[in-house]
């Protein structure tokens, strides 16, 4: 029993040696456990472009990846929530067409009504431009009338 405890204490060791010394110094945003790194940003704002059904453009990435260093270093449990939030979007990923569209619905319903709670929270507004964008005017229009 002691040997697997071993082996599996070494394996967990070496992949996460591999995983920390496969970055570069620049993909470390901000270190910690987890660390914040631009391939994991990436992964976040994928997340966030498949519940709003958009697509962040270069300026909007760039702020809103400003906006996760700043909350991964001002909330202890952001980088733990975000990787909660990518397990589940993996789950999501894996589900057949149906069901991850009425996931994505529903995850885009969740969304929408957090942003509410606190629209002016800079990365709520950089979520809520993503959102008009990939609707455009017809869109903005359909919600004055």
């Amino acid at each position: 029993m002691k040997f697997r405890q071993l082996i599996f204490i070494l394996t967990v060791i070496l992949s996460s040696s591999l995983f920390i010394f496969g970055q570069k110094k620049e993909d470390f945003l901000v270190k910690g456990n987890p660390s914040l790194t631009v391939p994991l940003a990436n992964q976040i704002i994928e997340v966030f472009e498949f519940g709003l059904k958009g697509a962040f453009n270069k300026d909007q990435r760039k702020i809103f990846t400003q906006e996760l260093i700043s909350q991964w270093k001002s909330d202890v449990n952001a980088g733990t929530n975000y990787v909660k939030l990518l397990e589940i979007y993996q789950q999501i990923q894996n589900l057949p067409e149906q069901q991850k569209q009425f996931a994505q619905s529903q995850f885009l319903k969740m969304l929408l009504d957090e942003i509410d709670k606190n629209p002016n929270l800079p990365r709520y507004k950089i979520l809520i431009e993503v959102f008009y964008d990939a609707r455009g005017a017809e869109f903005e229009r359909s919600i004055a009338n």
